[in-house]
């Protein structure tokens, strides 16, 4: 009996371990752990930041001019602290002054694109050599030249000369490094007579600079004064604002020996005295030979391929005092 009690149990144990494996047994997914977002604390931009600490005017320029540009299409333009800066300084950190001043110049860069402009846009023009990007001086500024006796009269449009000097100042301003804001001037009368006299050019040209470009220009370097143009300007300086005199240096006989007091020798052009030579790319856009980079050649108006103006080598700016101070 209990061997068959025995045999039933077993097999009723059989049983109900077959039924137990045949069940389909859910194991429950492992929970994955949410990944906490890290915060990151992040600094806050300073509304200030330029390459150097603003003064207190300074500051209340720029919050002043911002909260003129606020809600208009120039808003953005805000942000850039260099800009607002520049023309603040240009009135004397008046915002009521430096506010419209901006507003016109981004308009016509909106509108001209000036940045755009390439050296073919410029024609020949720009192959007169009166316009140069140079070297840099001891602070890393670029240096441009204007070499009034390469310039005639006439010759092409009022706007595609001014065009071409949109062009110098834009390639400046790509070369520039981190916290280089301004240009140097080397105003060049090297074979300057009286057919290269130009006052509309010459307006317009300062014009240029000072509406769309303010507070750009370092130091002015006049080279080839003579006496009359010397004495004029001793007599002008007074009446001239303090921040524009300052910024002129009349060179004298030794064009060399001064502008290395601003300028490195390995900066300074090879026509000026240095031993910076012009890139190959550069002598093609500004029409620059050899004879004309090492001073062999005498500076006189531009030639047109083909034929053009002549001009005398004799400086007969001399007999008109207005031209001579003009220029």
């Amino acid at each position: 009996e209990m061997s068959s009690k025995y045999k039933k149990d077993r097999a009723k144990g059989l049983e109900s371990d077959s039924e137990t494996q045949s069940e389909t047994v859910e194991v429950p997914e492992p929970t994955k752990k949410k990944k906490r977002k890290k915060t990151k604390t992040s600094t806050p931009k300073n509304p200030y930041e330029y390459h150097r600490e603003l003064t207190d005017e300074e500051k209340r320029g720029v919050d002043a001019m911002r909260e003129r540009l606020k809600g208009t299409e120039w808003e953005s333009s805000g942000e850039d602290v260099g800009q607002l800066l520049r023309f603040l300084r240009a009135r004397d950190y008046d915002a009521n002054k430096s506010h419209p001043m901006l507003v016109e110049a981004l308009e016509f860069f909106k509108q001209y694109k000036p940045e755009k402009i390439t050296a073919e846009d410029c024609g020949d023009e720009i192959k007169t050599g009166k316009y140069l990007v140079l070297g840099n001086d001891k602070a890393g500024r670029p240096v441009l030249a204007y070499r009034s006796g390469r310039h005639t009269p006439g010759r092409v449009p009022l706007e595609q000369s001014i065009k071409s000097a949109h062009f110098m100042m834009h390639e400046a301003l790509r070369r520039m490094g981190p916290g280089v804001e301004k240009i140097n001037l080397v105003f060049d009368r090297e074979g300057f007579i009286r057919k290269c006299f130009d006052p509309p050019f010459l307006k317009e040209l300062a014009n240029t600079f000072e509406k769309l470009y303010p507070e750009r220009v370092e130091k002015i370097f006049v080279r080839e004064v003579n006496w009359l143009f010397w004495i004029m300007y001793k007599i002008a300086k007074p009446f001239l604002p303090t921040a524009t005199a300052s910024k002129i240096v009349l060179l004298g006989s030794d064009t060399r020996k001064d502008l290395l007091n601003y300028v490195e020798e390995n900066q300074l052009w090879v026509r000026y005295g240095g031993t910076w030579k012009m890139p190959e790319s550069y002598k093609s856009i500004f029409g620059i030979s050899e004879g004309d980079e090492d001073g062999s050649t005498p500076v006189e108006q531009y030639k047109p391929p083909g034929g053009g103006s002549s001009s005398s080598k004799v400086d007969e700016a001399d007999d008109d005092p207005q031209e001579e101070v003009v220029c």
